[in-house]
């Protein structure tokens, strides 16, 4: 039992994130690439922001790339 259990567990869980990864990629609603700036006024400390906003797939999150 246990030497059936393994390859089907592994091959379940490979086409659970297989199919995670293309549901996700074709759902995601939001559409956020561009790129970002903003200057704040009164604050002495980090008063500009400015960068990219991308969605990397390799770790499945939007991400800012840039610097405050």
């Amino acid at each position: 039992m246990l030497a059936l259990g393994i390859p089907f567990g592994v091959a379940a869980n490979a086409l659970y994130q297989y199919l995670r990864g293309v549901i996700s990629r074709r759902m995601d609603p939001i559409s956020l690439a561009g790129q970002w700036g903003e200057l704040i006024s009164g604050i002495d400390e980090r008063r500009c922001s400015i960068g990219e906003i991308r969605y990397d797939l390799r770790r499945r999150m939007w991400v800012f790339d840039g610097t405050n």
